[in-house]
């Protein structure tokens, strides 16, 4: 991957000052390994080095969903899964995150191609998307409702985004509450619904998101 970066970059160097942007996408006329891939990597060049937002896309994966999951790798974003009564080794088994299952539902596309869902509240939250007040944190060992507005929603609206819900007195360990509709970048997730993630950065550093699910161990998310 390094080597495909650094042959890319050095064919575009002439036409693109690299340091004036944050990210870049490389798109392949054939497949790579197993895979397309997504995250940060340091890129010396135009006498800058810096960390880019980089995606290596074979042809299979030029396509909204995918190029948006890999993306989302860029930003930080791990994969979500789920469901959490009977967690499978294959990852990409969720409808509600780009970052699980690219497309959802595949119901709505665009060229033919799946419109990307969004990505989940606690991901938009590790990036410090979400404005603090829109945030709500449940203290161990209160009752309490709260409003939660939709993550795709535009409307203005003093509802909350997320509702965060400690295990305990864990700080690794909690529940991340979201409702979701289909409008907006959401019109593939399952439905109008709210989702509750249960999130452990301790013991599960690479998938911490698990949407909660019925313990009926049908792996249906």
């Amino acid at each position: 991957l390094d080597l495909l970066m650094q042959d890319c970059t050095a064919v575009a160097d002439s036409s693109v000052n690299f340091p004036t942007y944050v990210g870049i996408n490389m798109m392949f006329n054939a497949n790579l390994d197993c895979c397309a891939w997504g995250g940060g990597q340091f890129l010396t060049i135009d006498g800058t080095t810096k960390v880019y937002r980089v995606t290596w896309l074979p042809p299979w994966a030029q396509h909204y969903d995918v190029i948006g999951h890999e993306m989302g790798h860029g930003f930080d974003f791990p994969h979500s899964s789920g469901p959490l009564d009977s967690p499978p080794s294959y990852v990409y088994v969720s409808d509600w995150d780009v970052m699980s299952a690219a497309g959802g539902t595949c119901v709505v596309r665009s060229n033919s191609m799946c419109v990307a869902q969004g990505t989940i509240a606690y991901h938009l939250d590790i990036d410090g998307w979400i404005p603090s007040n829109k945030r709500s944190t449940i203290a161990y060992g209160t009752v309490c409702s709260v409003n939660l507005q939709s993550l795709s929603s535009t409307t203005v609206s003093t509802d909350s985004l997320v509702a965060i819900i400690p295990v305990g007195v864990s700080s690794t360990h909690c529940y991340a509450v979201e409702a979701r509709e289909l409008t907006g970048y959401d019109q593939n997730v399952p439905g109008k619904a709210v989702v509750i993630h249960d999130v452990n950065t301790a013991t599960r550093r690479e998938t911490p998101a698990m949407v909660v699910d019925a313990n009926d161990g049908n792996n249906n998310v």
